[in-house]
C-alpha cells in the first residue's frame, strides 16, 4: 500500500503550479485592483437665467390648399377614368370619357363579342369608378358635370353588336362604394339593359 499512496502523492505535486507561476499570478492580480481615485472640490454650477415669459399669438394659421379649377378639375377626374378602369378584367379599352348633361358619360370596348358578359363588366367597371368618385366632393363633382353628377356607362362587345347601358346616379354610386348592394340591385337601381 506504501507504494500506491507514494504514487498518489507524486501524481498531486506534479499538478500544483511552480512557484514562479504563482508569483505571477499574483502580482497580476494586485494589477488588476482598481485603485482608489482622488477628484477635486466640485465646482459651482452658475444659477440658471431668467427666461422671457411666451409671447402670445392669435393661434395658428390655417392655409387651404387651393382647389383646381372647374376646367382642371374636369381633365383629371377624365384622366382618372381610363388609369380606373385599366384593372378592370375583360375591358379592352375606354372609348370615349367626356361630361354631358351633369353625367360622366363613359363608354367601353369590352373583350367579348358575345352578350353574355356585358352586364357584368359593367357592374364591375361601375363598382370600381364608384370606388373612386364616391370620396370626392358631390358638389364640386356636380360643379364639374354641370348639374347632378352619375355615371352614364355604356359596354359594347367586341363586335360593337351588344350594347348594355346604365346610369348610377349620386346614391347608387354611394352604396356601390360601401359595397352594400349587390349586382340585382344595382341593375334595378341603374336601370341597366342592353338598348
Amino acid at each position: 500500500m506504501k507504494p500506491f499512496a507514494l504514487l498518489v502523492l507524486l501524481l498531486l505535486s506534479a499538478c500544483a503550479p511552480s512557484a514562479q507561476a504563482a508569483q505571477t499570478a499574483a502580482a497580476q492580480t494586485q494589477a488588476a485592483r482598481p485603485t482608489p481615485t482622488y477628484t477635486s472640490r466640485p465646482s459651482e454650477t452658475p444659477k440658471p437665467s431668467d427666461t422671457p415669459n411666451p409671447t402670445a399669438t392669435s393661434g395658428p394659421t390655417v392655409t387651404q390648399t387651393p382647389q383646381p379649377g372647374l376646367d382642371e378639375l374636369r381633365q383629371q377626374l377624365l384622366g382618372a377614368v381610363p388609369d380606373t378602369l385599366s384593372n378592370v378584367v375583360d375591358v379592352d379599352r375606354v372609348t370615349l370619357a367626356r361630361f354631358r348633361d351633369g353625367a360622366l358619360e363613359i363608354e367601353l370596348k369590352t373583350k367579348w363579342a358575345g352578350r353574355i358578359r356585358q352586364a357584368a363588366i359593367s357592374y364591375t367597371a361601375s363598382r370600381a369608378l364608384a370606388g373612386v368618385f364616391a370620396k370626392l366632393d358631390r358638389d364640386r363633382l356636380e360643379a364639374a358635370a354641370g348639374g347632378p353628377f352619375a355615371i352614364s356607362l355604356a359596354t359594347y362587345s367586341a363586335g360593337g353588336d351588344y350594347r348594355y347601358r346604365s346610369v348610377s346616379d349620386w346614391d347608387t354610386i354611394q352604396k356601390l362604394a360601401s359595397k352594400s348592394i349587390g349586382y340585382e340591385e344595382w341593375v334595378v337601381l341603374a336601370n341597366g339593359g342592353f338598348r
